[in-house]
């Protein structure tokens, strides 16, 4: 029975494409697709590891209902600190209480 609705997934009658959690999935894969064009921006051969690590941050983001909705604000927290070190060139690291940028 199913399969022979499955030409109506995407389309305004899909009932399930309009919960909170299809929603959201739809809006994560256009973040992914903005911060691949912010890596690809700044990329260079001494950075292009930390770059792939960014990019799989996504595929960390699993499961169902209130567990899928707290590993995607983990994701976002890790993004938004991986990705402000990759744009400043190297990476941020205590020492004795200092933040210190080194070059990466």
């Amino acid at each position: 029975l199913l399969s022979r609705l499955k030409h109506l997934r995407g389309s305004k009658l899909d009932i399930f494409g309009h919960t909170a959690e299809r929603k959201a999935e739809r809006q994560m894969i256009l973040e992914v697709n903005s911060t691949i064009d912010v890596l690809l921006k700044h990329l260079n051969n001494h950075n292009i590891l930390k770059a792939i690590e960014i990019i799989e941050l996504a595929l960390k983001v699993r499961g169902y209902g209130h567990v899928k909705e707290t590993s995607y604000l983990q994701y976002q927290d890790h993004l938004t600190e991986l990705l402000n070190t990759y744009i400043a060139g190297g990476t941020v690291m205590k020492f004795k209480g200092k933040d210190t940028k080194s070059v990466a």
